[in-house]
């Protein structure tokens, strides 16, 4: 069994990017012992620090505000307005999180100023179970 000619320089290709990757990137590769081949490596049991989590209440939102729009059979949304209060409290999360880009200063007052909410869903049992959890009983 030889080796095809045709699938040699697309070999050779894969083996100088893999060995490019793992020359740029020393401390995310591993080395099989047993074939000596080096690959990429996913976290090797590192974890990412505990993102925040914002929790909305019932006082946060604007009661009248709460809706449930149906787009389709299998497309839902729920739509709210922020409270004053509420709005201060999602925005501080958005930024603790530090994975909301682009919020300039300018961008969060003008945010602040309609504090609106939209979420989307593929249930209807889904949504209604975010409106359940937004409207005081």
């Amino acid at each position: 069994m030889g080796v095809d000619i045709e699938l040699e320089p697309m070999r050779n290709t894969i083996a100088l990017i893999v060995t490019m990757l793992c020359v740029a990137c020393p401390g995310n590769t591993e080395t099989n012992s047993s074939s000596g081949a080096a690959r990429l490596s996913g976290d090797r049991g590192h974890k990412a620090p505990a993102q925040p989590t914002l929790v909305v209440l019932p006082e946060d939102v604007v009661q009248d505000s709460i809706q449930l729009i149906a787009f389709s059979t299998n497309t839902f949304a729920v739509a709210c307005t922020y409270t004053e209060a509420g709005a201060e409290k999602v925005l501080a999360s958005w930024e603790a999180d530090g994975s909301h880009y682009g919020m300039t200063p300018e961008w969060k007052k003008a945010w602040l100023k309609h504090r609106t909410h939209r979420e989307l869903f593929h249930t209807r049992a889904a949504a209604e179970e975010l409106v359940a959890k937004l409207k005081r009983q």
